[in-house]
């Protein structure tokens, strides 16, 4: 019979008072020390499998009270006041988890830090943390993609595309379009249900650009509606006029992409335009207006072989 599956725990431990290199040797891989805890060395992060964990007398002792990452220093109340001292040990902890859950630990190890985070109700803004770093770590040719959508999918929100606001997007780069992005999913102080969708909204994007598939964050919200969707896409974009996605002419939207760095000498035809926009809705469900799609358009995000091609090609 199969044993039943244990969920690693994730413990504090002072180096002082625990000899951690002794436990490690006589675990057989049923504990690890992680990182520190604190930056004087002082304390270590530890996942410890539960089985190894009720071997061992001094480890339980550790267990009690659990293990709160996001408690501020002392010092950092006195200097910074309570609220903002639990806003920075709460995203120093954020950091780490997701340091860890991009790192070569096992899985276990990883699934302690997001189990512990959960516990701690922070599960959201990780899943934020972690879309962020996927869109860093992303291959160059993902990086080129998203950013090209970015300026696709701005270009169908905002009304005013000769806005100041828009002159600056349409003259950014990649670099500066990808960290107008990051800097805009910055997780917000309070995480709400809106947030959430934002996460996958935008996660779909990035998978739409050929980025890693996180099956975590296919929690798109269907009861929101193609209306709110677009708004809280506009939100990270920093858009107040904005249209209904898919609404633009034509002519309008091939004249605004040829003054982005990232389109020049380039010449899309109305149907690629068409093709583009209605793979994106697919993907985010943000709408079209009836009668705003070439008549191939539909056909297009139905067939999963076209998309795998239209994906690739812009």
């Amino acid at each position: 019979m199969s044993s039943t599956p244990t969920h690693w725990k994730l413990i504090c431990v002072p180096a002082e008072t625990i000899d951690l290199q002794r436990l490690t040797e006589e675990s057989n891989s049923r504990i690890c020390i992680v990182q520190e805890c604190d930056d004087n060395g002082k304390a270590f992060e530890v996942a410890v499998d539960p089985s190894y964990l009720s071997e061992v007398q001094e480890l339980q002792s550790q267990e009690n009270p659990p293990y709160n990452p996001t408690h501020p220093r002392e010092v950092e109340k006195d200097i910074l006041g309570i609220c903002q001292a639990n806003r920075k040990a709460r995203e120093r902890w954020l950091q780490r988890a997701v340091d860890v859950i991009f790192s070569e630990h096992r899985h276990e190890i990883k699934e302690a830090y997001r189990n512990l985070t959960q516990l701690l109700g922070l599960q959201r803004e990780l899943d934020r943390k972690i879309l962020i770093q996927d869109i860093s770590d992303s291959l160059a040719s993902v990086r080129r993609k998203l950013a090209r959508n970015l300026v696709f999918l701005f270009l169908n929100l905002e009304a005013d595309h000769m806005s100041a606001d828009a002159q600056i997007f349409l003259a950014s780069n990649e670099e500066e379009l990808i960290d107008s992005l990051k800097f805009g999913l910055k997780p917000p102080i309070p995480f709400n249900r809106d947030e959430c969708q934002i996460t996958s909204l935008f996660r779909a994007l990035l998978e739409l650009s050929g980025g890693r598939v996180d099956f975590l964050q296919h929690n798109f919200a269907e009861n929101y509606t193609a209306k709110q969707n677009r708004e809280l896409c506009a939100r990270v974009f920093d858009i107040s006029d904005i249209k209904k996605f898919g609404e633009c002419d034509v002519r309008e939207i091939s004249s605004s992409l040829s003054k982005s760095p990232l389109f020049v000498g380039e010449t899309l035809s109305a149907e690629g335009l068409g093709q583009w926009a209605a793979i994106m809705n697919s993907s985010l469900q943000i709408g079209f207006p009836p009668g705003h799609l070439v008549g191939s358009c539909h056909a297009v995000y139905r067939q999963s072989n076209e998309y795998r091609i239209f994906r690739h090609k812009y």
